[in-house]
């Protein structure tokens, strides 16, 4: 086995090994890009975009939880799936409305939820999770201004 192959197992044996890791780090990547888009001016492309992201995420968490192999325990998964109803519900309002502060409650969800997947090992800090990449087509502020404030 050459080295690069190596390094490129290392690194996929660190992000995905574990799966409570790997959501929380998932997690944090989008309290991130939600940083960003609550910082003026509103970027209609980008807050879309980032909002819709986050959704994905919730959407994938629900359909796991969902699963009738899913181990967690019955009231554990009530609880998130109410919160994948919460989320779906303000991120709906979020993209009729654009208002970069109503984030803050999408934030405080996805670190509560991340912190305590990962209270085990010490929980997960912010810095330990790279920026996230740019998001496509999302590159250019100048062309995305809403009046929205």
């Amino acid at each position: 086995m050459g080295q690069p192959s190596y390094q490129a197992y290392v690194k996929t044996q660190k992000i995905g090994g574990n799966p409570q890791e790997t959501l929380a780090r998932a997690l944090i990547e989008s309290v991130k890009r939600m940083n960003v888009i609550r910082q003026p001016p509103v970027r209609r492309q980008l807050f879309d975009q980032t909002l819709v992201l986050n959704l994905k995420l919730w959407g994938t968490l629900a359909t796991d939880i969902s699963d009738a192999n899913n181990p967690l325990p019955d009231e554990v998964k009530v609880n998130l799936l109410n919160l994948f109803a919460f989320v779906d519900k303000h991120t709906s309002a979020l993209l009729q409305n654009r208002l970069p502060h109503k984030v803050d409650i999408l934030i405080s969800i996805n670190r509560n939820i991340a912190q305590g997947l990962t209270q085990a090992t010490g929980g997960i800090r912010e810095e330990d999770v790279p920026d996230p990449e740019p998001l496509p087509d999302a590159k250019d502020p100048a062309s995305q201004e809403s009046g929205a404030v």
